[in-house]
């Protein structure tokens, strides 16, 4: 299943993006994943590396091989215990509520996902437009505003999109790091009937927003497919 791999870097702002398909093997491979640049802030016609964590926000557990980032796919089995787990850890409650309703929390079950992440850096001083440009994943978060133009504990409005369309009522979790590299706890959220989830953005450091959709699948090879998305971004 092809997905899209896209950047857009337009005058004074770069909204930078990457997808990767797979499919969980284990639990521990269904890390989260994050763009993270080395620095959100940075001057015009400058370099900026941008890693790729696939782990958690602050460890990436394994590489990942550029390659991989056009599209890779593998099917496979997650045991009950790991499936269950994996939904709880991860943030999936409402399958892992299904699951239950339909008697199906004892049952194994196969997996397809997408990961899709999305970075926002800062070029030069002066705030433009395109922090809003939706790059077409099948997951994505799209902010209603720049963060780069909000002070220190405003709240971000964003949009979370599953192919391309609002998704209401979306667990959306969120969190990151302060500027002394200490953990900002994780929090949730819903999103609202128009898909537009609100995060309090209660001190200043390197954030990320993320949620992860999934749906029963019905006449395929797997059970289940999950659409993740990921964002970015710092706070001064």
């Amino acid at each position: 299943m092809p997905r899209r791999n896209q950047d857009s870097k337009t005058g004074r702002a770069a909204l930078l993006g990457a997808g990767l398909l797979l499919t969980a093997v284990t639990v521990a491979a269904a890390h989260d994943m994050f763009l993270k640049p080395t620095r959100y802030f940075a001057p015009e016609n400058s370099e900026v590396r941008v890693r790729v964590l696939n782990g958690t926000f602050t460890r990436s557990e394994n590489s990942i091989a550029h390659n991989r980032l056009a599209d890779a796919s593998v099917v496979t089995d997650l045991s009950a215990d790991d499936f269950n787990l994996y939904l709880k850890e991860d943030g999936i409650p409402d399958i892992l509520e299904a699951r239950q309703q339909a008697g199906e929390i004892g049952k194994p079950a196969r997996e397809r996902y997408h990961k899709h992440v999305k970075a926002l850096v800062q070029v030069g001083t002066t705030p433009s437009d395109h922090y809003a440009t939706a790059l077409g994943y099948p997951a994505e978060i799209v902010p209603m505003e720049n963060p780069y133009a909000l002070a220190n504990g405003s709240s971000l409005r964003v949009k979370t999109l599953v192919d391309g369309k609002p998704a209401a009522n979306q667990y959306v979790l969120y969190g990151g790091t302060t500027a002394n590299e200490t953990n900002i706890e994780p929090r949730s959220v819903r999103s609202n009937a128009e898909g537009v989830a609100t995060i309090p953005l209660s001190s200043p450091g390197t954030w990320y927003i993320k949620f992860i959709n999934m749906a029963r699948v019905l006449g395929d090879s797997v059970d289940y497919e999950s659409k993740w998305a990921t964002l970015t971004f710092q706070v001064r």
